[in-house]
């Protein structure tokens, strides 16, 4: 092995001696389109030139790879350098070699070169096109052996296994989040960057991802390509048509890790933590004071409460409501025979889900989380409870309330508030002898007058 200059030159043929200038003699006894043969390793060439090449190599001092040119070590060395003199004339990012800054512009020109003879799609790279062509001709040799689905790469299957071992190998440096595949994590940054390359031309909206933009081009042309099979419902992106089929299906797969209870959506769960289990209220209504768990809550609450808006109307009946979901609730219940929550146990169907829960305990559980202030009685829900307290009690407010501590912490709340005395108020007399010219005695225990 030598050195010349800053480069390593490895040596790998017995003519190491050679000099550049002077070529070596083709050998006897060797196929006549390779004259040349390296007699380290036995691999012919068809130029002294091309001998030459394969004899010294460039090799990098960082990491010890070797190259065939001095270019190519140069360009290699910028990844150790973090180097980047290519920079993109349209959204200034920059790249180490003029060809990967040729192929980043075909993004913004929406160029694709590369195209499939079998069924036309088009592509920006050839990489791109040759993982195409395996969908057409490629069989799936590598299969899982955990779920039994098969790949057409290696590569591809090594990712799916991620998913079952949980292996998230990509880390942002910012954030300390973590991704499967490391194309997730280049997208990812861009939110720290705030680069977003994809516009909307419908109403100049930027995105940082083709599919987010694919996806949001959708609310302009009223497309909707996911179509149930249970109903006749559609939506704009899969995920939205796999959490709706979890309503026909009664699918519950996110528990709660507290209590126990199930959820179709993993939003819902973070919603039921939020509210039921953490008890932060991060969210203040800025007119009464009263916080809340969600940004929702809040907003629903000040629609309610504080405003008479009702922005949605009843299509069928002259009803208007504060929120979009009391409108659906309202028709569903009201106006269409729709009642996609069935209950497990009974076969009976519901229109919301608030429905089968109320009909849940009332029917198929002794749970009885809400009870009477004044009298023992405990009720399923709320609404019986408070009936109870009209018809039994005439109304009277609830105020003496015993709250058991293993309540859930939103009734604790609620009932607290109930737990404190009536306030005494206190009458001024006013002697008013001189006026009627009687003798007036009035006994405030008994509240009655004697003259």
């Amino acid at each position: 092995m030598e050195r010349t200059g800053d480069h390593t030159h490895a040596t790998c043929c017995q003519k190491a001696n050679t000099t550049d200038s002077a070529a070596p003699e083709p050998r006897e006894g060797v196929h006549k389109s390779q004259p040349y043969q390296c007699l380290e390793c036995g691999k012919g060439f068809s130029s002294s030139q091309q001998l030459r090449q394969h004899k010294k190599r460039y090799l990098c001092k960082e990491c010890g790879r070797g190259f065939v040119t001095r270019a190519g070590l140069d360009c290699h060395q910028r990844i150790h350098t973090g180097e980047k003199p290519f920079k993109c004339p349209e959204c200034e990012k920059c790249f180490t070699t003029k060809q990967t800054l040729t192929t980043h512009i075909r993004f913004h020109s929406e160029e694709k070169p590369c195209v499939c003879t079998l069924c036309g799609k088009r592509f920006h790279i050839k990489c791109e096109l040759k993982s195409h062509l395996l969908t057409h001709n490629g069989k799936k040799r590598y299969s899982c052996t955990q779920c039994g689905c098969k790949f057409l790469r290696l590569n591809d299957l090594k990712i799916h296994n991620r998913f079952h071992s949980g292996e998230k190998p990509f880390v942002c440096k910012q954030c300390g989040k973590c991704f499967a595949q490391s194309p997730h994590l280049k997208t990812h940054l861009r939110v720290h960057a705030g680069e977003k390359l994809y516009h909307c031309t419908h109403c100049g909206k930027d995105f940082s991802q083709a599919s987010h933009l694919k996806v949001h081009v959708r609310i302009h042309t009223g497309e909707r390509p996911y179509k149930c099979t249970q109903c006749d419902k559609s939506f704009t992106t899969s995920g939205h048509l796999k959490c709706h089929m979890r309503v026909h299906t009664g699918e519950k797969p996110y528990p709660c890790s507290v209590c126990g209870m199930c959820f179709s959506q993993s939003s819902e769960l973070s919603t039921h933590k939020k509210r039921k289990h953490s008890g932060e209220k991060p969210y203040v209504c800025t007119v009464c004071d009263r916080c809340f768990a969600t940004a929702d809550d809040l907003k629903g609450h000040t629609k309610r409460i504080h405003t008479e808006e009702k922005p949605y109307p009843c299509p069928t009946c002259d009803r208007c409501f504060a929120s979009s979901t009391e409108l659906k609730d309202h028709t569903k219940r009201k106006h269409t025979e729709e009642k996609p929550y069935p209950c497990t146990i009974c076969d009976r169907h519901f229109a919301s889900s608030t429905e089968l829960k109320d009909h849940t305990k009332r029917k198929h559980t002794e749970e009885k989380p809400y009870p009477c202030t004044i009298c023992d009685r405990r009720f399923a829900t709320c609404g019986e409870r408070n009936y109870h307290s009209k018809q039994v009690h005439n109304g009277e407010k609830q105020r003496q309330a015993v709250v058991p501590a293993d309540e859930p912490p939103a009734l604790q709340t609620r009932l607290s508030a109930l737990q404190s005395p009536l306030k005494p108020v206190r009458i001024p007399l006013v002697d008013c002898r001189h006026l009627l010219g009687e003798k007036i005695t009035f006994n405030v225990q008994e509240s009655k007058r004697v003259l």
